[in-house]
Parts: C-alpha cells; sequence; structure tokens
C-alpha cells in the first residue's frame, strides 16, 4: 500500500475511523490506492472501509500496517507518477459539461410540468453554476499555460 497523503489526519485508533475506499489503481493493476472518502465519484471496482491511526501505524477495518516514512533527501518516487501519462484535456471536459447542462437546461424549461417559480429558481441556481465553470476555465488556463 501507498499512503500519498499524510496520515496524522486520520483520527486515532479507538476513536470512530475515518471513512475510506480501497481500489486497484486502473494504470497499475500491482498497486492498490486507498483514500479517504470525499463524496466525489466512487472508482468502479472499490470498496468501503474504515481508517484509523497511531503514532506509526495506519489501521486499514482494524488490521494495522505499519507505515514506512521515507528518509529525508529520499528520491524515490512514487509508482502512480512512474507509468501516469497526461491525456486528459480538462479544457474539452468543462466546455463538454457546460454545453451539457445548457441543453438540460433548455430542456427543463421547455417541459410543460415546471412551473415558473421553478424556472426562476434553476436560472439563479445555474448563474452561479456559469460562473464557477467561467472562473474554472480560467484556472484551467492558469495551470494548462
Amino acid at each position: 500500500f501507498i499512503v500519498l497523503a499524510d496520515f496524522r489526519q486520520l483520527p486515532e485508533i479507538g476513536e470512530d475511523g475515518e471513512e475510506g475506499l480501497m481500489f486497484q489503481d486502473p494504470r497499475n493493476e500491482k498497486i492498490t490506492v486507498i483514500k479517504i472518502y470525499d463524496g466525489s465519484k466512487i472508482p468502479l471496482g472499490s470498496r468501503p472501509i474504515s481508517l484509523a491511526r497511531d503514532n506509526n501505524n495506519v489501521y486499514i477495518d482494524g488490521l494495522r500496517f505499519e507505515i514506512e516514512k521515507d528518509k529525508a533527501g529520499d528520491e524515490k518516487t512514487a509508482p502512480m507518477a512512474a507509468n501516469a501519462t497526461e491525456c486528459r484535456d480538462y479544457s474539452l471536459e468543462i466546455d463538454s459539461l457546460a454545453d451539457s447542462l445548457n441543453d438540460t437546461q433548455k430542456r427543463l424549461e421547455d417541459n410543460m410540468f415546471i412551473n415558473d417559480d421553478d424556472r426562476r429558481e434553476m436560472k439563479l441556481y445555474l448563474a452561479d453554476f456559469y460562473k464557477e465553470i467561467a472562473f474554472t476555465r480560467q484556472d484551467i488556463e492558469k495551470i494548462t499555460y
């Protein structure tokens, strides 16, 4: 197992464990990914787990795993980074999201079962959402270029 986050953020053993997920890395089947569940999309084939810790160990569903800390100046790279390839076009993905949202908005506005109050509320909500999409586009530009 490779823990890529600070394990000290986990609750101590004896407290209620943190809700987490365990799944195979789709890019490298030899790697099992363990992460705290953050409410985002759940990867296919994942299973829920409980995470806790003490000073030297991480507990996954109550089973103890010793933490091996890297020494300062150690030039190891995480196996996930060794064969990771960046092939996503985030600008295209955000444009696709905006187009899909716009199409859904039009279908809902044309729906005869939606009243005027709901249409107004939807427009207000989506105006804020489109603003967030615009900010995300700006962030993508900053990161990419």
